[in-house]
């Protein structure tokens, strides 16, 4: 076991269906706060999505944005390579271009009863 990722968006930018899994072309960029642009902070071209993710990457091409609820990121080193290799598996995941994202502020506005005028807390 690797260090657990949740909560964490991210961009897809290919997905290739293995039959049993995924292999998916993902990056997570974050918000430099001296510049306000957006730098890429992780990428990955040979993201393993399993099980519930791989399912639900059906009809995803790519260019889309998740949240990824639960993954794994793990590594190791081939001595005699002198290599390190990291496996990025993403075990599920919500997909936000659509009904699951987020809104940026809450749009309700209160419904108020014009005959209960006395009951307002403001004039």
């Amino acid at each position: 076991m690797g260090l657990r990722v949740s909560d964490t968006y991210a961009k897809l930018w290919a997905v290739e269906n293995k039959g049993k899994y995924s292999v998916v072309e993902l990056s997570v960029s974050r918000k430099n706060k001296d510049t306000g642009e957006y730098e890429t902070d992780f990428s990955d071209k040979f993201a393993r999505f399993v099980g519930e993710a791989h399912t639900a990457l059906q009809g995803m091409t790519g260019k889309e944005r998740i949240k990824i609820t639960s993954g794994d990121i793990s590594n190791r080193y081939d001595k005699e390579k002198k290599v390190t290799y990291t496996n990025f598996v993403v075990f599920s995941f919500e997909k936000l271009d659509g009904e699951n994202e987020k809104p940026k502020a809450d749009t309700e506005l209160m419904q108020v009863d014009d005959a209960d005028g006395d009951e307002i807390p403001f004039n």
